[in-house]
């Protein structure tokens, strides 16, 4: 095909220079800026735009008028009557955002499409005249005090009606850069967004599990005999799409949602998004089955489905579209069934990154995009183009980028989303993709190399040669690993993201490499305070990983490889560096997906990862002086948020004064860069307090987790004018967050908390270890306590250690097994309220197959019992599964004990 056929890329002309023809001279302009009568607030934005960038080039400040008829030098906007005429075309004609720049006489025409096509010409023409803008924050504007006037005769449409870009471009800036997705804040008068209703992975919106799955869990998938299995950690499940109440559930729905909408386009009706044990948990009942087999994919059923949600759009939005995704297992097109014309597919990429589409390493991505095109009028596609398991490190994904985007549109995709992650400027040279990304979307045929040297030598400066050695030397180490990323594709369903989640870290040595890159980019510019800033800034994308490589961490100091690394780096002076570099960014950044924690929470346990020195040498209570520095974590004043709250003193030891008031106090937010996984922790926290009276039962505090059970503290436990160390408890802290949170009772006291304490494996003393496990060594033990347990029925609660189910036979109460080597022996701490007979509980696992009914004559009672399960092997995660039995009975679980065997 054509090149000018697939963009409607028509240049009539050439933008050469007039003879003699000056649009500013020594600063001063005899041209005025022309707006319609009635300018729509895009042609208004415009006309500030271009005045206000041509006063900042030249000095000069054109008038704007909204005189279409306006005799003299002009440069005209928008769509006025004049300006059609004098182009000779139908404004109604044009393509989204198309946009048109055009030399009449002495005037010059900038327009185009209705909605942006106006303000992306102004762009085209001030970039034309040197004009970068590189982030939202970072802008070149040359001077000049005479601007020539080019004969402009071009008109030009995207190739892509949809450009969106996940990472950076928001606001203003993404109106410059001429992307329009959904997330991206752009407001009304800069063009808006391409809204779309929902977003995505809306079935879980739309039929909530939490809400239907108790009383119709035939509204859920079959998958291995089993209505709606849910894994807490692997996302949501997946819907029964012939069942007709799940249909007429979801069609529902649609239609309520557009009704609340002012104008919409585009409604998602798309899967749930779930992975790992979840991520082809699609239903395999008798109806679904039929129909995925005789298609030949999961995509079969779904789409019979949204096909019928859309002609019920159809009849009530015609101007509707219904997106729905071609993801996970549903991005194998079906053999018959065709989407309707009011229906998108969003087919999301699964590939390996460091090679184009189009090439052999990606045959099954570009042999599924193909199928699509041709079974679907109206192609959406979602791309990554980031590494989700480790945002800071090098990872090199934009070599195929150009190539990408032609194949995507010459396989007439209508839209593209490229999905980042960062703010704007932390990241693998993040300014440098966005720019790539979003001036590729709007002209895939642009020539990439000749845009990277531009960015580089405009962003970086005369650190660009550098920048662009360390582009090449990345890739070059990244294409030496090529095998594990090829082999983490091919085996997995994701392909792109797990690949990159297997290559969370890169050997030091190439670190190494590349940190020797940054040495020289940060000599070039050391006296350019700006331009060294932004080269420390893509520098932490190699900074970070050294940090906290094997070689880095304090235990390994003495060993040869960590002698070899500090012989070459201070590592102390990276982290400080790296730091500095941190409190420099325009806007917090986070560190690995989903906010698993903050850029600054990182640098800032960087010293002590490679120290060992994790308690900031703050003055350690007598009690704990004995235990090893890494075993011992004190939390003080400066970890917390504190709440109607102060900082002070007593006896040298910081304390925290604790409000009188009902409620949240004190709270400590700990997440991966605190560095507690693999380990139990025991939690002990420090408080005192002044209660004039008798205390009774009541209670002076409650302490709160995401990771145990709430622990009410009573007034008698902490009475004195000594510090107390209470034991919460031994917990593996794990997980991407959580926290632990003290809150006051209310009532009239003199309530101070000193330190939160973490002890490794701790023994404290009062630490409460079941009998089954006070004979045995701590690692041949594990205690899962109902802190860790999921449950989401209305009448079930915590209560106390124990989580309380009073309602509901189908999945009440959810306790994650986690991965351990061997067999191990599972115990359920547990009691039961209620009559003396009949059948109290049945608990099931996947792990070794076993289900078992427990009695009320066994469980009954005040007292918990630790019954036994029974063997099973935890080489994968797994679950245990507990359903009350009797209508009349109160199942209270403790713990889950498991002994090694």
């Amino acid at each position: 095909m054509k090149k000018n056929f697939l963009f409607s890329l028509l240049f009539t002309g050439m933008a050469l220079f007039a003879s003699g023809m000056e649009l500013v001279t020594n600063g001063t302009s005899s041209y005025t800026i022309v707006l319609p009568e009635k300018p729509t607030a895009v042609e208004e934005t415009a006309a500030k735009e271009l005045q206000n960038y041509l006063k900042k080039i030249s000095g000069a400040l054109l008038p704007v008028v909204r005189t279409p008829e306006f005799k003299g030098n002009s440069i005209r906007l928008g769509q006025s009557p004049e300006n059609a005429r004098l182009l000779g075309i139908d404004f109604s004609g044009l393509k989204p955002d198309e946009i048109i720049l055009k030399k009449t006489g002495n005037d010059l025409i900038l327009t185009g499409d209705s909605t942006r096509g106006v303000l992306y010409a102004v762009y085209e023409f001030l970039e034309d005249l040197g004009v970068r803008r590189w982030t939202r924050w970072d802008t070149d504007i040359p001077v000049r005090k005479t601007i020539l006037l080019k004969n402009y005769d071009i008109r030009y449409a995207p190739p892509f009606a949809g450009r969106d870009r996940l990472g950076g471009p928001v606001g203003e800036f993404a109106a410059w850069m001429r992307v329009n997705g959904h997330y991206l804040g752009i407001p009304e008068s800069y063009g808006g967004i391409l809204k779309l209703v929902g977003w995505c992975h809306t079935f879980g919106m739309m039929i909530p599990r939490q809400q239907y799955f108790e009383k119709h869990p035939e509204y859920f998938a079959l998958v291995n005999g089993r209505r709606g299995p849910w894994f807490p950690s692997c996302g949501e499940v997946q819907l029964c799409l012939t069942n007709p109440d799940v249909l007429r559930l979801l069609t529902e729905e649609t239609l309520a949602w557009l009704r609340k909408e002012k104008n919409p386009r585009i409604i998602s009706v798309s899967q749930n998004d779930s992975w790992g044990k979840m991520a082809d948990n699609y239903c395999r009942c008798s109806n679904c089955r039929a129909i995925d087999e005789r298609e030949g994919s999961p995509a079969g059923s779904l789409l019979h489905a949204v096909n019928q949600i859309a002609d019920a759009v159809k009849k009530e939005f015609p101007q509707v579209l219904v997106e729905t995704l071609a993801y996970q297992y549903t991005v194998k097109p079906p053999k018959t069934i065709r989407p309707r014309d009011n229906v998108i597919i969003r087919y999301c990429t699964r590939k390996n990154t460091l090679y184009p589409i189009a090439s052999q390493e990606n045959a099954r991505t570009r042999e599924e995009i193909k199928a699509w095109s041709k079974a679907a009028d109206k192609l959406y596609i979602w791309d990554y183009t980031s590494n989700f398991s480790n945002t800071m490190m090098p990872y090199p994904s934009w070599r195929p980028f150009a190539e990408n985007l032609r194949f995507l549109a010459e396989n007439h995709a209508v839209s593209v989303l490229e999905q980042g992650y960062s703010c704007g400027e932390a990241g693998d040279l993040i300014p440098v993709q966005n720019y790539l990304l979003c001036k590729l979307m709007w002209n895939p045929y642009q020539d990439q190399e000749k845009l990277t040297g531009e960015v580089l030598e405009g962003y970086y400066g005369a650190a660009a040669p550098e920048l662009r050695k360390y582009m090449d030397v990345s890739w070059e180490i990244y294409r030496k690993n090529q095998l594990a990323v090829k082999t983490a594709a091919r085996n997995n369903a994701f392909g792109d993201m797990v690949a990159s989640r297997v290559l969370s870290k890169l050997p030091l040595a190439d670190l190494l490499v590349l940190r020797n890159c940054f040495d020289r980019a940060e000599e070039l510019v050391k006296n350019d305070a700006e331009k060294l800033r932004r080269v420390r800034i893509a520098a932490m994308a190699v900074n970070f990983p050294i940090l906290y490589s094997d070689e880095a961490y304090y235990k390994n100091a003495e060993k040869p490889e960590g002698r070899a690394l500090r012989e070459k780096i201070n590592l102390l002076k990276l982290a400080e560096k790296t730091r500095k570099t941190v409190e420099s960014l325009h806007r917090p950044d986070r560190y690995k997906e989903a906010a698993e924690a903050s850029l600054e929470r990182y640098i800032g346990s960087a010293e002590k990862y490679i120290t060992g020195d994790w308690n900031k040498g703050r003055k350690v209570p007598p009690e704990f002086a004995g235990i090893a520095g890494d075993d011992l974590r004190i939390y003080g004043q400066e970890d917390f948020s504190l709440f109607s709250s102060k900082a002070g003193e007593n006896l040298g030891y910081p304390v925290i004064k604790v409000g009188k008031s009902k409620g949240w106090k004190v709270h400590f937010s700990f997440d991966a860069s605190h560095h507690l996984e693999n380990s139990e922790w025991q939690v002990l926290i420090g408080l005192k307090t002044r209660f004039k009276g008798k205390p009774g039962g009541m209670v002076a505090a409650d302490v709160t987790s995401t990771h145990f059970p709430a622990r009410w503290i009573k007034l008698s436990e902490i009475m004195g004018d000594q510090f107390k160390y209470l034991d919460l408890g031994r917990h593996r802290l794990d997980g991407r967050h959580g926290y632990i949170a003290l809150s006051a009772s209310g009532v009239e006291q003199q309530l101070e908390m000193q330190y939160l304490i973490l002890i490794r494996n701790g023994n404290y003393p009062n630490t409460e270890v079941p009998d089954i496990c006070r004979n045995l060594n701590p690692e041949d033990y594990r205690i899962i306590s109902s802190g860790k347990f999921n449950f989401w029925d209305n009448e079930n609660r915590r209560s106390g250690h124990a989580v309380v189910v009073r309602s509901g036979k189908n999945s009440s109460l959810q306790c994650p097994l986690p991965a351990l080597k061997g067999n191990w022996k599972i115990y359920l701490d547990m009691r039961a309220d209620g009559p003396i007979s009949g059948n109290a509980a049945e608990v099931w696992s996947k792990n070794g197959g076993h289900r078992r009914i427990y009695k009320l004559n066994e469980i009954g009672g005040n007292t918990y019992k630790a019954v036994e399960f029974g063997t099973a092997d935890l080489s994968a995660p797994g679950l245990l599964t507990f359903s009350r039995l009797h209508p009349a009975a109160a199942l209270h679980v403790r713990n889950v004990i498991l002994v090694r065997q």
